[in-house]
């Protein structure tokens, strides 16, 4: 299966089980941080709280790190809270 073709089954299956919204919210977290990568399901978030809502997630964490050699060049991973023990997992390089 194609990278986005999973990362849609995936989301799609959230919204179908929490609603429309999260796909809004899922779509703009996605485009925000320059996602590219397989999104994943996680049980607890890595990182800091990143101090972003949505309209129904309220909760996204962030860890990332800096690289090449100078230092504007990031990679990471956002974690958006879907409920409790459940967490989207999207990875993004900037």
């Amino acid at each position: 299966m194609e990278l986005h073709e999973f990362n849609m089954h995936l989301i799609n299956e959230l919204a179908d089980k929490y609603g429309k919204v999260l796909l809004k919210d899922v779509d703009r977290i996605m485009r925000d941080c320059y996602f590219n990568d397989t999104a994943t399901l996680v049980n607890e978030p890595q990182g800091e709280d990143n101090d972003e809502e949505y309209q129904l997630i309220k909760e996204v964490w962030c860890e990332q790190w800096s690289v090449g050699d100078s230092g504007d060049s990031f990679e990471g991973r956002l974690y958006a809270k879907i409920k409790d023990g459940v967490w989207l997992m999207l990875p993004f390089a900037m």
